[in-house]
């Protein structure tokens, strides 16, 4: 999956665009995807005072996309917002 596509199908969930940040900022409620030192994509979530809910790593772009639009599902099933 693209960027351009992740953003449309989170649209399409009726999550605010403040829910995705690629490459920053990693404010308080965000659902990062950043590309760090180690040459991995990784996809982090960030609740008060800075506890992760979930952090997990990728190779491939695309696969951290997707992995960041199956926690956009669970979050417009769950998390009414």
């Amino acid at each position: 999956m693209t960027l351009e596509e992740l953003k449309m199908r989170i649209k399409e969930l009726g999550l605010p665009d403040n829910w995705l940040s690629v490459n920053g900022p990693d404010g308080h409620g965000a659902n990062v995807v950043y590309y760090d030192y180690n040459r991995k994509w990784r996809v982090y979530h960030i609740v008060d005072h800075g506890t992760l809910v979930y952090d997990e790593t990728f190779i491939k772009v695309e696969d951290a996309f997707d992995y960041a639009f199956t926690k956009a599902e669970w979050d417009a099933k769950y998390n009414k917002r």
